[in-house]
């Protein structure tokens, strides 16, 4: 088990959203960091932004230490220390790795990262997600400003457990949390966690002694097992949100059963830290609002750009999100989602939909208000 502290780190397989990807036109801007203006800090590469790595890091306190051919990249600040294998493709912080291989078309040295003119870049999405980072465009003064967000005080431990049983192997990650809060809170927590990563590892486990009968019964009849004699299950953790005394985590679980793919269940959870309450849609909602019709509209519009822009296919028409929807907190807003073959082909994952903060100022509950104000932001 190893130790995170403020900072939070995440480590699910989701597709990462590239920050204010509006702005879709390649080329260099300015970086804002603090009061530092950094000449060509910032970088759009097939719209995608990314920001220099030794300005961003410098303003946050940390060191970098640059990566030579093949070599690691690593950034420390005192006993944090987080580790980006190009090479490989991962990023480890405190034991808790990220896989980004599906970064990789988009850049030079992998694990997120490019080097231009000599300088080292890092993928903005990915770098806000691992130091905690508010990034702004400034389109009209080709400026990239970057602003610290101060996090909960919270410790998170990652619980690993990597599994070798006949045709079962797994790699289970999940949070344990510890810290100034409401305890017993924190403990449902930690049992909802561990109770989930248990429950993949019990289906993979049942998984296996499936394939396991079906090889059997193919070889008593006289022929072979076709398939993939494999069973593998992945259980990861994504910490979304962790400000305001709030607290908003996915976990994935991913299984495979020897047949032509796996599958991918992601689960959400929004936590007030204070009292430990878990909080569904309308809890963050004015009641009479019309918050339901609006974000209804909102995800209906967005499938149908996606559908318009040949990148996503429709197999059933989305209608409502319903009284309980899925979604979790994010720095910017709230993020809707749909599991696998939900309204989309298997091939489009889970599609999400995220809706600001600032579009709903007026429709969240007054409880909540401090969401959309951004006042945990250092200068």
């Amino acid at each position: 088990m190893m130790r995170k502290t403020l900072a939070v780190f995440t480590a699910v397989l989701l597709i990462l959203i590239p920050i204010n990807c509006f702005a879709a036109s390649n080329g260099a801007m300015n970086l804002k960091a603090g009061q530092t203006i950094t000449q060509s800090g910032a970088y759009y590469n097939d719209g995608v932004l990314y920001l220099e790595l030794e300005p961003v890091c410098r303003y946050l306190s940390y060191t970098v230490t640059p990566a030579d051919a093949g070599s690691d990249i690593r950034l420390t600040n005192g006993s944090d220390t987080i580790k980006i294998d190009p090479a490989g493709n991962q990023i480890v912080k405190d034991g808790h790795t990220l896989n980004v291989s599906y970064l990789s078309p988009e850049d030079t040295l992998g694990g997120g990262c490019m080097r231009l003119n000599g300088r080292l870049y890092m993928r903005a999405d990915l770098l806000s997600h691992l130091l905690g980072l508010d990034v702004q465009t400034n389109e009209t003064q080709k400026t990239v400003m970057v602003r610290g967000i101060i996090q909960n005080v919270l410790n998170i431990e990652t619980k690993r457990n990597d599994l070798s049983e006949g045709l079962l192997t797994a790699t289970i990650q999940y949070p344990v949390l510890s810290g100034p809060w409401n305890a017993q809170a924190l403990e449902t927590m930690n049992g909802i966690f561990k109770q989930a990563a248990d429950s993949a590892v019990d289906q993979g486990r049942k998984n296996s002694k499936e394939l396991e009968n079906i090889a059997a019964i193919q070889k008593a009849s006289g022929n072979e097992y076709g398939g993939t004699m494999q069973c593998s299950v992945y259980f990861d953790y994504d910490i979304k949100y962790s400000q305001n005394g709030l607290f908003s985590v996915v976990l994935s679980n991913y299984q495979y059963a020897g047949g032509a793919h796996g599958s991918t269940i992601q689960t959400s959870y929004a936590f007030d830290l204070n009292t430990g309450k878990q909080l569904a849609l309308f809890d963050f909602m004015k009641k009479d609002s019309g918050y339901q019709k609006f974000f209804d509209a909102k995800v209906r519009n967005e499938i149908d750009s996606r559908v318009k822009e040949k990148i996503l296919f429709e197999n059933t028409p989305f209608q409502t999100l319903g009284d309980n929807p899925d979604f979790y907190l994010s720095g910017d807003g709230i993020t809707f989602y749909f599991q696998q073959y939900e309204y989309f082909p298997y091939a489009a994952g889970i599609q999400e939909f995220p809706v600001s903060f600032e579009s709903i100022s007026q429709m969240l509950n007054p409880s909540y208000s401090r969401l959309s104000q951004k006042l945990n932001r250092t200068a």
